[in-house]
């Protein structure tokens, strides 16, 4: 792949603390369960960070929790040009601040273990945030991989860049993938490890508010979602709105505080279905009464009442007897 700026120096960047390199360095941070079956798209991961040209490329491999496979760990930390560091706790919050943590080289990004970098990524990458000293982040376009073929991630890049918080609104724009961090400006801070969902939707979100971004239509990297991806799961689904609230408490535009609002009222009725299926009615009951709440919701809403009259009325009269 060709690299999306023009080939320039990379000249010293004060603001990294290093000095001028040809081959830039630059840390890849994937957090996996390393498991066997997912062994090959782990390799395939690491594979594609080494193979970055005109960079030095290494890794930072955080291993999630007890489910491992004893053999791929052992070869994880045989594996040159690849940190792997232990997690007892499984959380994909704690380890991608854990990995954060470890960082020494000027510049980070991640991966899931079933993505892959594209050639000249990095360099492509690096090269945007050495020509901006300003910028703290870069955000690139991406391939998501489906049965049916590949499909680019990201549109309307000039409108991305315009606004990138308006833009988040309608659709996240920070895959795990798709960005390069500059060490200096982007601290172990920025990873809230107190979430529980949608951790790089409320990445993006502090980056639009307190970072400068820049987007690059340059595909870099391709995004798959494996049948057991957590992102797709009702337990991701679940505490969802406790991060869009979270979200409530920053000083934003009335606008956006608007279209957050509308986002926690669609978040509590998803919540409310959930639970719903489940059987779980006092739960169900709670979460539809949070989305009428607000004004969106009570008249987008309100009429769904009625799926949950009937489920009440006979887990109550269950109850009594």
């Amino acid at each position: 792949m060709a690299d999306a700026t023009p080939e320039m120096p990379l000249g010293s960047d004060a603001r990294s603390g290093t000095a001028s390199v040809d081959r830039p360095r630059v840390e890849t941070l994937i957090v996996t369960l390393c498991e066997a079956g997912r062994s090959a798209l782990l390799r395939r991961a690491i594979e594609t960070t080494l193979k970055q040209e005109r960079v030095s490329a290494s890794l930072i491999v955080v291993v999630n929790g007890k489910r491992y496979d004893p053999a791929l760990l052992e070869e994880l930390q045989r594996m040159p040009g690849v940190k792997s560091l232990y997690q007892e706790e499984p959380s994909i919050f704690l380890a991608r601040r854990y990995a954060r943590e470890n960082v020494t080289a000027p510049y980070f990004g991640f991966l899931d273990d079933d993505d892959y970098l594209l050639p000249g990524a990095l360099r492509a990458r690096i090269q945007v945030l050495a020509s901006d000293p300003a910028a703290d982040v870069v955000v690139s376009n991406g391939f998501l991989h489906e049965p049916d073929g590949d499909s680019l991630l990201l549109g309307d890049i000039a409108g991305l860049q315009s606004d990138p918080l308006a833009k988040l609104m309608l659709g996240n724009w920070l895959a795990t993938a798709s960005a390069l961090f500059r060490t200096a400006t982007v601290s172990a801070d920025c990873f809230d490890v107190t979430l529980r969902s949608n951790d790089m939707t409320f990445l993006a979100f502090r980056l639009a508010l307190q970072r400068k971004i820049v987007f690059l239509d340059s595909p870099t990297y391709c995004k798959a979602y494996s049948p057991d991806s957590i992102s797709r799961t009702e337990d991701w689904a679940l505490p969802s709105l406790a991060t869009l609230e979270k979200m409530l408490e920053f000083d934003v535009p009335v606008s956006i505080r608007r279209a957050l609002q509308r986002k926690c009222a669609a978040a509590a009725h998803d919540i409310s279905a959930i639970y719903l299926r489940r059987g779980d009615i006092r739960s169900a009951w709670r979460y539809h009464l949070h989305s009428l709440s607000i004004p969106w919701g009570l008249k987008r809403y309100l009429g769904y009442s009625r799926r949950l009259v009937l489920p009440l009325f006979r887990h109550e009269r269950g109850t009594a007897a």
